[in-house]
Formats: C-alpha cells, sequence, structure tokens
C-alpha cells in the first residue's frame, strides 16, 4: 500500500508544481484534480485527503468555468497542499532539530538587493538549499541587512542605479572590518560603461542576464572560497585595530604550548558591551562603529603589553592575559570597565556613556582548548548579563548548571494570523509538533490581524516567529507588519508573509516594510519549517 500512497502523492504533488508556473488556472482543472483526488485518496487508505477535497469540492461551481489566479487558486488549495505534502512525514526530535539549526549556523549568508520580483524569487529559490539567503528591494533595508547578518557575499542588480550601488557599497567597504566580502553586479545590459563603473565600485564580478544558474552557482562557491582564503590571511580588524578571530585561531597552539610548558595561570576575558543594539537603533551604525571603534582603542591603551585584544564578533571582543589568574584578571578588566564607563562617546553634540559586561576563565586541566575556555567565560558573562550587566564575573563550576536552566525557559512564540479556519487548525498542530532542545515553544493561532495587535500577546518577553497572510478582513498582512516593525520588541520578531504569489508588488512591499521572509501558496509543511529554522537561528 506504501508504494501506491508514494506513487499518489508524487503525482498529485508534481501537478501543483507544474501550476506554479502558470499564470492561471480554469475552474474545470481544479474541479477534475479535486475530484481525482476525492475518488482514488479513500482507495489507498487517504482518507484525510478525501475529505478535504470533498469539502472544497462542495464550495466550487463545476458549470462556472471562470479563471483563477495563482493568488486564488494558491489560497483555495493550501490545506490540500499541506496534507499532500505532509503526508508521510516524521516527526522530529529536539535533537533532529537542534542538529538542523546547528548545521544552518554553518551556513554562509549571501544578501540580495534587487527590485526585480522575479529575479529576486528566482536566485532565492536556487541558492537557499545551500545557503542563508536575506533579500531587499530597496537599498535602505540592505543596508540594515548588511549591518545586522553581516553576509559572506553581497549580490546587486546594477540596473537599481549607480547611486544606490555606490551608497550601499560604502557602507559595505566601511564597516567589514577589513575582510575581503564579494561583491556581484547582475545587469540587463552589457555596455563596457558599465561594467568600468561596476568595477570602479569595487565590484568583484559583472553578470549579464540571463544567467545559467548552475553556472551561478559554481561562480558564488568559487568566490566564497577566495574570500575565506584571504580572510584567512588577515589578523587585523581595520575598523578596531584589535586583532581577529584569525589571529586566535592561529595563535592558540601557541599560547596553549606555553601554558602546559611553564604551568603559569592564564585567563580570558570575553567582554560585550551592553545594550549595544540601542546604540546602533538610535544613533545609527556609523555611531555604532565609532562606539566599538573608542572601546578598542581605550582597551589598547588600559590593558598590558603582553595581553592581546581581539575582536570576537559584532560588539564582543576577547581579552587574553597571559600569566594572571581569573582574580587578577577580574580586577584588570574591572579597571578598564570603570574607566570607559567614563569615557565620553560625543553623538550629535551631546554625550552618551556607556558600560559593558565580561565573563572571566581560567585555562585549567580540563579545559585547554580554545571552545571550552569561550563556553566558560561566556558561562560568566551571561551570568553578568542576568544580573544586572556593567559588571565582571569570574566562572565557577555551579554557573554551568544555574545558566542551563535559564537558558531551558527561553521561549519561542510561534503566532499563525490566518483567516482560513482550516490552515490555521493544520498549522497549528504541525508546528506544535516542533521540538527544539533550548527553547519552550508556544503556537498560537489569530483569525485577524487586528485581533492578533489588539491582543499583546507578541509583547511579551521571548523570540517571535510571525506567519503573517497578505490577505485578510478588515485589516490585511502588510497593515499588520507595518505596525509590528514599529513596536519596541520588533527586533525579537522574524515575520514571515504568506502570499499567493511569486509576481508581485505586495511582496516587495512586504520586504520594504521589514518581512524576513516569504512563502508561496501552496506551500509545504517541510518548507515552512525550513524558513521558521533560518529564522530561530537569526533570532537566537
Amino acid at each position: 500500500m506504501q508504494k501506491y500512497q508514494d506513487m499518489f502523492l508524487k503525482r498529485y504533488k508534481t501537478i501543483l508544481d507544474e501550476w506554479k508556473q502558470k499564470e492561471e488556472i480554469s475552474t474545470g482543472e481544479l474541479y477534475r484534480f479535486l475530484h481525482s483526488i476525492k475518488g482514488t485518496a479513500s482507495s489507498i487508505e487517504l482518507d484525510n485527503l478525501s475529505e478535504i477535497s470533498h469539502q472544497l469540492i462542495e464550495r466550487l461551481d463545476k458549470e462556472d468555468d471562470s479563471i483563477w489566479r495563482q493568488e486564488e487558486w494558491g489560497n483555495f488549495v493550501q490545506p490540500l497542499a499541506l496534507l499532500l505534502n505532509n503526508h508521510a512525514e516524521v516527526v522530529k526530535t529536539a535533537e533532529q532539530n537542534q542538529l538542523e539549526l546547528n548545521t544552518i549556523a554553518n551556513q554562509q549568508i549571501i544578501l540580495l538587493l534587487d527590485d526585480d520580483i522575479e529575479l529576486l524569487n528566482s536566485l532565492k529559490q536556487h541558492l537557499e538549499n545551500d545557503y542563508i539567503v536575506l533579500v531587499a528591494t530597496q537599498l535602505n533595508r540592505a543596508v540594515q541587512l548588511f549591518y545586522d547578518y553581516h553576509p559572506d557575499l553581497v549580490i546587486i542588480d546594477y540596473d537599481i542605479g549607480s547611486e544606490n550601488s555606490s551608497e550601499l557599497l560604502d557602507k559595505i567597504y566601511n564597516s567589514v572590518g577589513g575582510s575581503f566580502t564579494p561583491v556581484l553586479f547582475i545587469s540587463e545590459e552589457d555596455k563596457l560603461q558599465n561594467r568600468k563603473e561596476a568595477y570602479d565600485l569595487g565590484a568583484l564580478d559583472f553578470l549579464v542576464r540571463p544567467i545559467d544558474l548552475d553556472v551561478f552557482q559554481s561562480l558564488i562557491a568559487n568566490r566564497l572560497r577566495l574570500k575565506q582564503s584571504l580572510n584567512n590571511q588577515i589578523m587585523i580588524d581595520p575598523l578596531t585595530n584589535a586583532y581577529n578571530r584569525s589571529f586566535l585561531k592561529a595563535n592558540w597552539e601557541r599560547l596553549l604550548k606555553k601554558f602546559q610548558e611553564t604551568s603559569n595561570p592564564y585567563s580570558m576575558a570575553l567582554i560585550d558591551l551592553d545594550n549595544f543594539k540601542l546604540v546602533n537603533d538610535q544613533y545609527g551604525h556609523s555611531v555604532g562603529d565609532q562606539v566599538l571603534s573608542q572601546f578598542a582603542e581605550l582597551v589598547l591603551n588600559e590593558k598590558r603589553q603582553e595581553d592581546n585584544l581581539i575582536r570576537y564578533g559584532g560588539e564582543e571582543f576577547i581579552l587574553i592575559m597571559p600569566n594572571v589568574t581569573q582574580a587578577q584578571a577580574k580586577s584588570l578588566v574591572e579597571g578598564i570597565l570603570n574607566t570607559f564607563m567614563q569615557l565620553e562617546n560625543k553623538v550629535n553634540d551631546q554625550n552618551i556613556y556607556l558600560s559593558f559586561t565580561a565573563g572571566v576563565a581560567q585555562i585549567e586541566q580540563d579545559s585547554q582548548t580554545m571552545d571550552q575556555l569561550i563556553e566558560r567565560s561566556d558561562q560568566a558573562l551571561y551570568y553578568g548579563k542576568e544580573n544586572g550587566k556593567k559588571c565582571v564575573q569570574v566562572y565557577h563550576n555551579q554557573m554551568n548548571s544555574v545558566n542551563q536552566m535559564k537558558k531551558q525557559v527561553n521561549r519561542l512564540r510561534i503566532a499563525i494570523v490566518d483567516d482560513d479556519r482550516v490552515i490555521q487548525e493544520m498549522l497549528s498542530d504541525q508546528l506544535s509538533r516542533l521540538n527544539f532542545a533550548n527553547y519552550s515553544l508556544e503556537v498560537k493561532s489569530f483569525r485577524e490581524g487586528e485581533t492578533f495587535l489588539e491582543s499583546d500577546w507578541y509583547r511579551q518577553p521571548g523570540k517571535y516567529v510571525i506567519l503573517l497572510d497578505g490577505i485578510m478582513p478588515r485589516m490585511d498582512g502588510l497593515e499588520v507588519l507595518a505596525k509590528l516593525r514599529k513596536t519596541e520588541n520588533e527586533s525579537d520578531m522574524g515575520i514571515v508573509m504568506l502570499t499567493g504569489r511569486q509576481k508581485d508588488k505586495d511582496i516587495v512591499r512586504a520586504l520594504e516594510l521589514g518581512a524576513d521572509d516569504y512563502i508561496t501558496k501552496p506551500f509545504s509543511i517541510q518548507e515552512l519549517e525550513a524558513r521558521i529554522k533560518r529564522i530561530v537561528h537569526r533570532l537566537f
């Protein structure tokens, strides 16, 4: 029986995929599709598919041979599509989901800037099996995504305007900290002047449409290997003049050998600037870069000559301190903290004062790998963040269990905002089975955008994935999206638009308003889960 079920499911999923390539279908085609499923499904023990097909047929007038646009039939058959794609799905364990999250965490990030939604969608679909793909249709959104996620490669539509392209490239080269970020231009026209301008702007490649997607994929892989090779050779972070991760990796074995030979104490501090995102949000990323530069300059002046300062990522730094115990290291870092809290950061004719939190750990016989020492420093840092910030905490064994208990209560909330009751119930049932090792999960459905906004459910502590239908009564998905992006906790939200068309001005508008992703109906639960996991990785 399983053999016939698999053949059946494959056949009808193929039909839906073929329909997605069409602009429209007729009522007759839709009726025959549903009637065929209804008649066959029950005979091979797929009764739920037969029942849903019957319900959809009841809503059709088979005598009316009107035309259905993609967004119309996509919305109509969405409940059936979820069943077709999910009938044989096995519920994954927390460990399996966590493994997938770890895989996503290791994926490289590509940023696409293009206002041609058809090309944007084609490139996104082709690339996102191997990479995390961020998309933007406007410059300001592209810049925001670049600062927030530090993509490994950027693809820009040349025809979006050289002025916009130039501004984005300026932002890239001023913020990547000296690391090499490949930039590819795509253009409709193969003009020598356009090529020259693109290369003058700093692009690595200039491609002309139409693009062979297989060759394009190989080119991207090539450029990312080049990026990795070049960045491995760079040891200094030009924004801050601190060392970078490459230095830490390249010198760790030498530092460890010295510890093993002398048995002298050896300590590490993991430092994180407090409320740094608020600085970026309130004053802009250029001011944030200035703050990072001033902080690093202060530490480089205050530290001992034998200490090494490393920019670990974003606003996180590591200070390596040889020949000191963690108690002595705590005292040294507290001195730096007190000096930093008195530092005047001039912004728009006013002074702002900042602080940091640090976690300190000492290398021991049972923590001689770099990752182990960083993990212990991070445990102490987390403890400090949870207990008031602007402090220096020393690692002790009890922290591990305390922090793990706190991390277990990390709340992930998924909202389904869709006026289709069947889709609500099916998505709620399937997504409630998602299982993540470090998060407790809550899934809730809302039939209208207004009901969702009035609930204040999304203002509770925690992280949110919000699945937002584009078309709803009273208040549509775009209106809800615009309001959500103005809330205080909008940075804790990942928003996925559920849309009826791949070629839709509403997708462009959604991306402009700050949607993190979109998915075209009819979609499978597997496609949706993959997008949710990518967003969970970005949120946490």
